[in-house]
């Protein structure tokens, strides 16, 4: 069988909008399987939604300074640090597109007929974020960092960052394999499976979540799917059994697919969990919990700007949960700045930890 081909390049170009996440993107709707098959093949990916499919592009974070697992991509946190900065500066003067298109043309056979997309937006202070019509874009990353690594001041940014941080390494710690929670994640895994497949990881960064040791919560709300890869971030022993799960869209396109392990809501204390971007999901999530008479506590995790921050009670950056209101949002480095201390105390607790160790041996 034939399927119809398809102008994968004219759809990308003309699908570039300011999505419901408050960012500029490529977001195609269709009703066409041939569509779907064609696009989908070149690494599309999709839903299901009320008009018939919604189809996004390959979307990569370049680079990020507020989520462990993006800036430890490149195996090295003082190079992270450096080319963000690199980054960030192109972006800001409007030349981060020229920087791509040198790129491209540095190998124009391989990348003919090749778009991509910035995603613009005040949500992505912290990471940069691009699009493109198909699978090339993963190796456009890799050459994009290439070409920064043989920039001729590479070696003054980078011993710049070094000065900052003194340390390349991310650090990783194994989940305590309790009966009880290995229980928890089977039963979810199961249930979820009816839908799709879900992963969690046993191992993790070290993550200092103290800050909610003493905070009162009855029930630890969920919002996947975003939010199964940091389940293991936030449940112990202690608190499993008071999980649940919501699954919500802003963009009425996509049905809302599940709940899992619900509970009574109505004169409960509530702690929401999502990751974050624009905020909406979470602040519609609230208001949800307050009209059934729930008392809501949010906590966004990795969030990219200053500006959503501005509307949690707690917040997950790299290593650590803050109260929101103890952070110094008027610091007009304020994502460097937590990123540099963020470094230094994974490098101490390092130290300490191997002192530890000695000791114990």
């Amino acid at each position: 069988m034939s399927y119809m081909k398809i102008d994968a390049q004219l759809i990308f170009q003309n699908n570039i909008k300011f999505v419901e996440y408050s960012r500029s993107g490529v977001v195609y709707y269709t009703e066409s399987l041939d569509e779907l098959y064609e696009l989908k093949k070149i690494g599309w990916k999709f839903n299901i939604c009320n008009g018939g499919y919604r189809i996004v592009p390959p979307s990569v974070t370049i680079c990020d300074i507020t989520e462990c697992k993006k800036i430890e991509q490149y195996k090295n946190i003082i190079l992270n640090l450096a080319y963000f900065t690199f980054l960030r500066k192109l972006k800001e003067k409007n030349k981060l597109e020229d920087y791509i298109y040198h790129v491209l043309k540095n190998n124009e056979l391989y990348y003919k007929n090749f778009s991509f997309h910035v995603s613009y937006s005040p949500i992505l202070e912290a990471e940069i974020k691009i699009e493109g019509v198909d699978q090339r874009l993963y190796r456009l990353k890799k050459d994009m960092l290439v070409e920064f690594m043989n920039q001729e001041d590479y070696e003054d940014a980078y011993l710049l960052s070094k000065r900052k941080i003194s340390t390349n390494k991310m650090y990783m710690r194994k989940k305590e394999n309790d009966p009880k929670i290995v229980g928890f994640y089977e039963t979810l895994m199961k249930k979820n499976s009816i839908v799709r497949s879900v992963n969690i990881p046993f191992e993790h960064y070290q993550i200092d979540t103290s800050i909610l040791e003493n905070l009162e919560y009855d029930i630890m709300l969920f919002i996947p799917y975003g939010c199964y890869k940091f389940i293991n971030l936030f449940i112990n022993k202690n608190n499993y059994q008071k999980v649940m799960f919501w699954e919500v869209h802003i963009d009425q396109s996509k049905p809302n697919i599940h709940k899992l392990y619900d509970k009574e809501i109505r004169g409960r204390r509530i702690l929401i969990l999502d990751s974050v971007y624009s905020g909406k999901t979470l602040l519609y999530i609230k208001k949800v919990i307050e009209k059934m008479g729930g008392i809501p506590i949010v906590l966004g995790i990795y969030p990219k700007s200053k500006s959503v921050i501005n509307i949690l009670d707690y917040v997950l950056l790299i290593n650590r949960v803050y109260k929101t209101d103890e952070l110094d949002l008027e610091d007009s480095k304020f994502f460097e700045h937590i990123y540099i201390n963020s470094c230094k105390e994974m490098m101490k607790d390092d130290k300490d930890n191997s002192k530890t160790s000695k000791v114990s041996n």
